[in-house]
């Protein structure tokens, strides 16, 4: 009898998990207010453009506010539009919970850790919270997570079709969210390292292959309609912004060059007069004065004629971020702090060095390339490049939809371990 109860509870673990997802979750909103908004709220909410009659906002790309519109559809207000957009991202949210925890289930040997790892990602304020954020994070996260398990699925069992949803769901997230730009570059080393190390599935890479590059042309005809229409030829404005941020917090503005001297004075005249943190008012200014042609021009000479301060500026910077919280919560509160562990980035930088170390050490002493671990190490990295190379602040925030691949890359390795534990275990006492 007590097989039999065992066994029922273990066919229907997810379910389990699932009640304490609920009532997690439902314990930690209950401090919260039903929705949060932010300044970049409004710019989702109010846009406008139609990209089936070609065109495309300077700033925000579609996937997001168009979710939004459809949401609105079945909404009579605003405030009731934010709400039910919350219950759409808690849905899908629900949804990578059970996508990550099957896919687990697969691949992993110690079904513990899956239950864990699952419960772990499910239940962790700092990543469900943005469910009730009106912000892109939310979405960014659950769709991410969903993308990453077609990853593992095509890693470990390439097929066509598995190819094509990879290709599609890289747009949507590009287009979700342009920071996910740094895909294309992980998918061109999976597809490579797919036709390097799996003969077999050679022509599953050949279709990545061709998949990448109609990837790289839809971008690149969305930053064509962008220039022709708003005169910057990428995905989203945002970028010239942040990277005008950057130059100014890095203080290499002065080019030192004639021809930015209208530029440099309108820096140094807002420096003077109102010592800001972000410098918007400073970007604005600039951006109303000059072409973004003009800006980007200006910005490559900041660069440029300042490289070792560049340089200097960045490294400084990865160590300011080591102490930065990578887990906090971004959401507003009713009442009191939900308390939470402040884990650093330095716990990330620590462990990225020491799974780089384990990749390497495969490669060299055993002649073979951890493929589905190295395409982990490839995601940290490259949401750590965005933050450090483009953001000002809330790196938190950004590197969101990240932090549960470090979860996930941590209990791999975990599983491993445990499993290599029991092989030598069984061989020493055969």
């Amino acid at each position: 009898m007590k097989k039999d109860f065992l066994k029922k509870i273990d066919n229907n673990k997810i379910w389990i998990i699932l009640v304490i997802i609920f009532c997690v979750r439902l314990l930690i909103y209950n401090f919260y207010s039903d929705f949060s908004i932010y300044p970049d709220t409004s710019s989702y909410v109010n846009f406008d453009s139609n990209i089936l009659k070609g065109e495309v906002d300077e700033f925000r790309t579609p996937i997001y506010p168009y979710i939004i519109k459809f949401v609105s559809l079945f909404s009579n207000n605003q405030q009731v539009m934010y709400r039910n957009l919350t219950i759409l991202q808690e849905i899908v949210s629900i949804i990578s919970v059970v996508v990550l925890y099957k896919t687990l289930e697969k691949k992993l040997k110690n079904q513990n850790v899956n239950y864990i790892v699952t419960i772990i990602y499910a239940c962790l304020p700092s990543i469900f919270t943005y469910n009730r954020v009106i912000l892109t994070e939310s979405l960014s996260i659950s769709l991410f997570m969903i993308y990453f398990c077609l990853i593992i699925k095509y890693i470990t069992e390439p097929t066509n079709k598995t190819t094509i949803l990879i290709g599609l769901f890289s747009v949507l997230l590009i287009m979700l969210r342009p920071s996910f730009i740094y895909l294309i570059v992980a998918l061109a080393i999976i597809f490579l390292l797919i036709f390097i190390c799996k003969k077999q599935n050679k022509k599953q890479a050949i279709l990545g292959g061709i998949v990448l590059i109609g990837i790289i042309g839809i971008i690149l005809d969305y930053c064509y309609i962008n220039k022709r229409q708003n005169d910057i030829f990428a995905i989203s404005n945002v970028t010239q912004i942040n990277q005008l941020d950057t130059v100014i917090e890095m203080q290499i503005y002065n080019t030192g060059d004639k021809q930015d001297k209208g530029i440099i004075d309108i820096i140094e005249q807002k420096l003077d007069g109102d010592a800001q943190i972000w410098y918007r008012a400073t970007t604005d200014k600039i951006m109303a004065e000059y072409t973004p042609e003009q800006i980007d021009e200006y910005l490559k000479r900041c660069v440029k004629n300042n490289f070792s301060t560049y340089i200097k500026r960045t490294l400084e910077k990865v160590v300011m971020i080591a102490l930065e919280p990578c887990n906090q919560i971004y959401l507003m509160t009713q009442s009191i702090n939900v308390i939470q562990s402040r884990i650093n980035f330095i716990t990330i930088y620590i462990y990225v060095v020491l799974d780089a170390i384990y990749v390497l050490v495969e490669i060299i002493k055993n002649k073979r390339i951890p493929i589905v671990q190295f395409t982990m190490l490839i995601i940290i990295l490259g949401q750590l490049a965005t933050i450090i190379l483009g953001a000002q602040a809330e790196y938190s925030r950004l590197f969101a939809p990240a932090l549960p691949i470090v979860i996930i890359s941590i209990a791999w390795q975990i599983d491993r371990m445990l499993e290599s534990r029991k092989f030598n275990h069984i061989t020493k006492n055969n």
